[in-house]
């Protein structure tokens, strides 16, 4: 079932077209309406672009609060539903398990205004955020936070955010911490123009970030995975700027765009440069961890099956034709402990080949 916020307005004896504060009523229809859609319009019916909101909006009290989906048309900093915060007032507080916040933006007072808060969205609880947008709050965008060990305890593992923006916040863009914010995943989300991280993964055992997208983020990181009991995973993400990327043991970062070196002792597989890759055999329970920042020669791949190895290369030659890095199999030997006898390479590919042991 759905409920239009207008009705719900003019049920609550509101006049729509007079109402200055919208946050008794979007509080009220969620209290009333649990496990409903709640529908908004682009515009509140005053004419205004903006639904005024003056308190904190709450998806439910606690984690045993029942799920709500709040849904709006079209929305982002410049268009469709949009609900406005005075300073140093929190948006949303998302409590409720498996809630959904979809095509709505919630708008600050500007960056720098007024005296910071912590974040303008907290979310505490499972839920999915899709083509969801902050803009413009003197704290962090959205932060993800929640542990079962609290008092209240809270649960946030598996958080889901698709096609979101977060833009010219006053602290992070997007910060995940707290032994329960785990396994969540961002597809698409760009984090723009935030004065702290980006996106900031510090959850106990790591999240997903794909295709994500960073810009102008001024003087802290734009991807940044720190604790070394996390398995932060960023695949094929996005940076612009001159923001670093921070992703230490044992979070990875693999493909995507960055125009700043890397940081920290995670894996990364990007732009034909490996760091950071251990490479296994069935005969070595040890890893062996490669790192080298100055060569780009390190072996890539390295799949055990019953002894057999497919490796990837530097192959590149020198003007004579012969190879540029000729220590290439010695290393790969001593490696494996004088166990390759012997590699087939071939170094007419410009990114390497493959060596197979016989």
């Amino acid at each position: 079932m759905s409920i239009s916020i207008i009705d719900h307005a003019i049920a609550m004896q509101q006049n729509p077209a007079q109402v200055s504060d919208w946050a008794p009523i979007i509080n009220d229809a969620i209290a009333t309406h649990p496990e409903e859609i709640i529908t908004f319009p682009p515009r509140p019916p005053s004419g205004n672009d903006f639904f005024v909101c003056n308190a904190t909006i709450e998806v439910g009290s606690s984690n045993a609060s029942r799920p709500v989906v709040l849904r709006g048309e079209v929305a982002d900093w410049g268009h469709g539903t949009r609900l406005r915060f005075p300073v140093g007032v929190q948006a949303l507080s998302i409590r409720a398990p498996r809630s959904r916040l979809e095509d709505i933006a919630v708008i600050g007072p500007g960056r720098g205004t007024g005296a910071a808060i912590a974040r303008a969205v907290l979310v505490e609880a499972q839920c999915e955020l899709r083509r969801f947008t902050v803009y413009q709050f003197n704290g962090t965008g959205i932060e993800i936070s929640a542990d079962r060990n609290r008092n209240p305890p809270t649960n946030a593992n598996n958080w889901y955010m698709e096609r979101c923006f977060v833009k010219s916040c006053g602290l992070h863009g997007i910060h995940v911490h707290g032994g329960d914010t785990n396994n969540g995943v961002s597809i698409a989300t760009s984090v723009t123009d935030c004065l702290g991280h980006a996106v900031w993964d510090d959850s106990f055992l790591g999240c997903q970030w794909i295709g994500g997208h960073v810009d102008a983020t001024q003087g802290q990181d734009a991807y940044r995975a720190e604790r070394g009991s996390r398995r932060a995973l960023f695949l094929g993400c996005y940076s612009e700027g001159s923001a670093p990327i921070t992703v230490e043991l044992s979070s990875m970062l693999i493909g995507g765009h960055s125009q700043t070196a890397f940081q920290g002792t995670g894996t990364t597989l990007h732009d034909a440069a490996m760091r950071n890759i251990t490479l296994v055999s069935p005969t070595l329970r040890a890893a062996d961890k490669v790192d080298d920042a100055n060569a780009q020669w390190l072996c890539r791949l390295v799949v055990p099956d019953d002894g057999f190895y497919i490796v990837s290369y530097d192959g590149r030659l020198k003007a004579d034709g012969t190879p540029k890095f000729p220590n290439h199999f010695g290393w790969v030997r001593a490696l494996f402990k004088n166990q390759v006898e012997a590699f087939g390479f071939s170094f007419g590919k410009a990114q390497g080949g493959g060596g197979q042991r016989r």
